[in-house]
């Protein structure tokens, strides 16, 4: 296992550890997780991804347990990815349900909600706070700086490999014109604050850039 792995799968075993789940249990579903993060058709969801996920996780507005399942949620949420389907969420959602489930994680349903939630990115005011934590962590990479912008976008790209650049153009650029429409992208207050402008800013220039 290379440092970067290690590192992040640190952080997975911390959170079973906090959660009472067994070193065993631990073991057995992080490999799944590596190799499923780790597959070569990958470039964007990756291990990478769900690590800067965990970064911002740590200083949500959540309190212990919220932020144990909201780990969790993100651990799971791109677990599984296939291009080619539409239900990813759905089997990612199922996936973490199933073994929370039967390691007794009594927010297990939570996290589930979380990971089915960023199959639209809709959330509502009164949704749990922990929705919306995760919907608009999953989203950070849109306000990125230009150049950490661009990387996502061409590993975007990349993942859709098989799409010829006509079929990719048009189907992404449905993707951002519904970010673009959006009356906030971001839903927290310091997320919009920090992010919101500078992601519509990333997000018409790749628009800009897909009709030319």
């Amino acid at each position: 296992m290379d440092p970067r792995t290690a590192e992040v799968m640190g952080k997975w075993f911390d959170a079973c550890h906090r959660a009472g789940i067994s070193l065993v249990a631990a073991s057995a579903m992080g490999e799944v997780l590596v190799g499923a993060y780790g597959d070569e058709h990958r470039s964007y969801h990756t291990l990478e991804h769900v690590q800067a996920c965990l970064s911002l996780v740590e200083h949500a507005p959540l309190d212990d347990h919220d932020r144990l399942t909201a780990e969790f949620a993100l651990w799971f949420h791109d677990v599984v990815y296939d291009t080619a389907r539409t239900d990813n969420e759905e089997r990612s959602a199922l996936m973490a349900e199933e073994w929370l489930q039967e390691q007794q994680f009594e927010a297990w349903a939570l996290a589930g909600a979380a990971i089915r939630m960023t199959a639209g990115h809709a959330t509502r005011d009164d949704d749990p706070l922990l929705l919306r934590v995760v919907r608009d962590i999953d989203l950070a990479i849109l306000g990125a700086q230009s150049d950490e912008y661009d990387s996502y976008a061409a590993n975007i790209r990349s993942e859709y490999r098989s799409v010829d650049d006509d079929s990719f153009r048009e189907g992404r650029r449905r993707v951002l014109e519904s970010f673009l429409a959006m009356d906030r992208i971001y839903v927290l207050e310091p997320m919009r604050a920090s992010l919101e402008s500078r992601a519509r800013a990333n997000l018409e220039r790749e628009l800009a850039s897909l009709q030319r």
